[in-house]
């Protein structure tokens, strides 16, 4: 979801190994999509973290905790439009005329994955596996029932379809 671009390769490996134990699901690999970059640079005795105009500077040494904290803050504000409505995938929510609306675990990453692969497309099998990666047995009825769930969570609260296309085995959003 959050792709790193280090200007320091040890510093890429310490990172990145560290982030993949907090929460393999939040850093991208390059070749995978993300909704936003942010860069990591040491400069000076800090740990330097930028996106777009934002930054924060993390004085050296640092705690994990603190780059984690200051990573999500970056990320935290990131929205994407569904239909001009705000999707902020990094708080699990919808804003809509001034309504919040809190997603579950489940809808957050069908939602999620959708407007990653908005462009590629994602096999439902693909996405059964992020979401339930422990499942031995994939059931294609599971998956379904919570699209279907999502769909009518957004016309009950919006008004709106959440329509996505079918093709090919692949997932596609349209929006």
């Amino acid at each position: 979801m959050i792709h790193l671009d280090f200007a320091n390769q040890f510093i890429e490996k310490t990172i990145s190994n560290l982030f993949n134990q907090q929460d393999p699901n939040l850093i991208s690999k390059k070749t995978d999509p993300s909704f936003l970059c942010i860069k990591i640079e040491i400069i000076n005795n800090d740990l330097k973290l930028s996106y777009n105009n934002d930054f924060r500077n993390i004085r050296c040494p640092v705690q994990f905790n603190d780059i984690f904290k200051e990573l999500y803050n970056l990320a935290v504000n990131h929205e994407y439009f569904i239909k001009k409505i705000s999707y902020y995938p990094f708080r699990q929510s919808l804003n809509y005329q001034r309504h919040s609306y809190h997603l579950n675990y489940i809808n957050n990453s069908i939602l999620k994955n959708l407007c990653l692969y908005q462009k590629t497309g994602i096999s439902k099998f693909d996405l059964y596996k992020k979401i339930w990666p422990s499942d031995k047995d994939y059931s294609i009825n599971k998956l379904d029932t919570h699209l279907t769930n999502l769909k009518n969570f957004f016309m009950n609260n919006f008004e709106k379809k959440l329509d996505y296309l079918s093709d090919t085995g692949l997932l596609k959003l349209i929006n």
